[in-house]
């Protein structure tokens, strides 16, 4: 799909005038809802083509979705171009959309954001977790570990670290069936010529896929008892001591989200003192006292075996990947390197994981939405796409009417209200989760 791309997004966030995005899109049935957004099946007028439609708060009513949707606009456009990073096409900074309110049977004009995002025939954690489907086992995953460890190193080459690697951010596409990175919205950003680009001291990320470091330094914070201005100063005054890799981090996430595609369960539930899988890996765990403490793996991999047997080598990929020492655990570049992923880099390779992806996404009902027949807009939205290298102002048409092009998209979070768009309900296209 051709789209036209801007080099510099935060720019052109804030257009003067509205779009209805009625106008723009044939809005289906609601397939997907987060914290601050619910994601849409429709159909770009102009073009007929189905695509995912996240539709989020208007940022001016909440700091939290106008902070998260910006951090994640300005890292997407820095890894623009990255293989295996999800792609939205437009942004709509100043939209109108119609809520339907069933409880009481009415119908509310909002001012929204919203993002149109290439379909995707779901969240790879919805192609493990169902029953007719379980884990990828180790085979399959070593591919999807494959692709996942070198999308996130392009991302770090580029100063783009994730920081909320898990199951559920890894989507899957809907035509080509590989997989892709989503939701950059806790992305850590740097210039790659500083040194010690990659620390950061915000507490942020998944409870099960946060590295130990980053726990540490939110239970620290947390339990300091302060406000938001007083941990933002003290995270500032203290930040070599508090500052952890964000590489790393992303280290540990990824080998958490390949443990439990690859067994179909979490290695652990927190990564902290109490939780008895992190006490046997950290050395809190001894067998006898006089001996200095060591990581006894073997006791977690015979808590884990109950649910399968694992090989040595993929036993040695996660004990890398999941060192409670930031210092010693195996890098994004290591891991790439791990004798587990030997075979792994070939075009009939990857060939196996997408036939085996599209296989699954079959057996949960996935079917590709075709496309719709086109219709004329009233105003210049979505036309001719500009070239590559035009620039916000060289793209006129979309900016006038508040659509600005983007390179990629956001992932969608849970949403207290329910959306239904205008469009009937029973729409023939099956529920899926799409890319956001």
């Amino acid at each position: 799909m051709e789209i036209s791309h801007s080099n510099s997004i935060i720019s052109g966030l804030s257009p003067s005038d509205e779009v209805d995005l009625h106008e723009l899109y044939d809005i289906r049935q609601e397939v997907g809802r987060g914290g601050q957004a619910s994601v849409f099946l429709a159909f770009d007028r102009s073009t007929g083509l189905p695509l995912a439609l996240k539709i989020a708060c208007k940022p001016s009513e909440n700091t939290s979705c106008e902070s998260q949707l910006k951090t994640e606009l300005a890292a997407l456009s820095k890894v623009h171009g990255v293989d295996g990073v999800a792609n939205a096409l437009f942004i709509h900074w100043n939209a109108k959309f119609r809520l339907e309110i069933h409880a009481t049977k009415s119908v509310q004009q909002l001012q929204v954001v919203a993002i149109a995002s290439e379909l995707a025939a779901g969240a790879l954690e919805a192609f493990v977790s169902q029953p007719k489907l379980s884990f990828l086992g180790e085979d399959c995953s070593k591919l999807v570990a494959r692709k996942l460890l070198e999308t996130l190193q392009a991302c770090h080459e580029r100063g783009v670290f994730h920081r909320d690697v898990k199951p559920e951010n890894i989507l899957v596409d809907a035509t080509t069936f590989d997989v892709k990175l989503s939701d950059f919205g806790l992305a850590h950003m740097a210039d790659v010529s500083l040194p010690g680009h990659g620390l950061s001291t915000q507490a942020c990320g998944t409870r099960g896929f946060k590295a130990p470091e980053v726990t540490a330094l939110g239970d620290t914070l947390k339990n300091a008892q302060i406000d938001a201005t007083a941990r933002d100063a003290l995270r500032k005054s203290s930040f070599s001591e508090l500052a952890y890799d964000a590489a790393a981090v992303d280290a540990w996430s990824a080998t958490v989200a390949i443990f439990v595609l690859t067994t179909g369960h979490a290695p652990l539930g927190r990564a902290a003192p109490g939780d008895w899988f992190f006490d046997v890996i950290s050395c809190a765990s001894r067998c006898h006292s006089s001996l200095p403490p060591q990581p006894v793996w073997s006791k977690f991999w015979a808590a884990h075996q109950q649910w399968g047997s694992y090989s040595t080598a993929f036993q040695s990929f996660i004990q890398a990947g999941m060192n409670v020492d930031p210092a010693q655990r195996a890098s994004i570049q290591q891991l790439l390197q791990h004798p587990w992923l030997e075979g792994t880099a070939s075009s009939s390779a990857h060939r196996v994981l997408t036939a085996e992806l599209a296989r699954r996404a079959m057996a949960l009902g996935f079917m590709p939405a075709p496309p719709m027949q086109p219709t004329l807009r009233a105003h210049g939205c979505h036309q001719e796409p500009a070239s590559p290298g035009a620039s916000v102002a060289q793209t006129g048409d979309h900016v006038a009417h508040g659509c600005v092009p983007c390179d990629s998209g956001a992932a969608s979070e849970d949403h207290d209200v329910q959306l239904t768009s205008n469009a009937a309900a029973d729409s023939a296209y099956a529920p899926v989760t799409l890319a956001p």
